[in-house]
């Protein structure tokens, strides 16, 4: 009979992948996400899903010595723009409007984009063509946990960076996402 694999914890994953400050800090970081109930579950080699109430708030995997944060806001389906950015604070809806910046370069030829350049949405009744796949979500690379890169939402090819922030900012888009959540929970 096979052994059946075990998926490693986050835990192990970091201290294998992780060392010396970057590791620490990574450590800070993981308590923030247990103080705010976000689990972890085991997505793929290094990868977890970050989830609050089984509803997802991204992803995050683990390189050598390297962190790659994923934060979404909504899909494209069902959910809403002015409900998510709604009550948010001006940072989260500055960084919200600034991604609508970002227009579609069918990145992605042979999947997603393909179908048509971009997507067509509304946001705080003006309507945005032509957007970005990708739009509504945030990824962050870093090799230390202070400081993270914001990258471009495009998917494929090499996305540009945008600008640096801080950790404390990746956290706010968490807990934006958390706060979207419990809001279309409790509807």
């Amino acid at each position: 009979m096979a052994e059946k694999k075990v998926k490693p914890t986050i835990e192990e994953t970091a201290k294998k992948n992780l060392e010396g400050e970057l590791l620490k800090e990574f450590e800070k970081f993981l308590d923030y996400l247990k103080q705010e109930k976000i689990s972890l579950p085991w997505k793929s080699i290094d990868g977890y899903n970050m989830k609050y109430k089984s509803k997802n708030v991204g992803r995050l995997c683990l390189a050598k010595n390297h962190i790659h944060i994923m934060v979404e806001t909504v899909g494209w389906g069902k959910d809403s723009f002015d409900e998510y950015i709604d009550g948010q604070p001006d940072e989260i809806v500055d960084m919200f409007m600034e991604r609508l910046t970002h227009k579609c370069t069918q990145c992605r030829p042979t999947c997603g984009c393909s179908r048509g350049p971009g997507k067509t949405i509304q946001v705080l009744g003006k309507q945005y063509e032509n957007i970005c796949n990708n739009t509504p979500e945030y990824g962050f690379n870093s090799d230390n946990m202070n400081e993270m890169t914001l990258y471009t939402p495009r998917a494929s090819h090499t996305p540009e960076p945008v600008c640096q922030v801080p950790i404390e900012t990746v956290k706010k888009l968490i807990t934006a996402k958390k706060r979207y959540i419990e809001k279309i929970l409790a509807e």
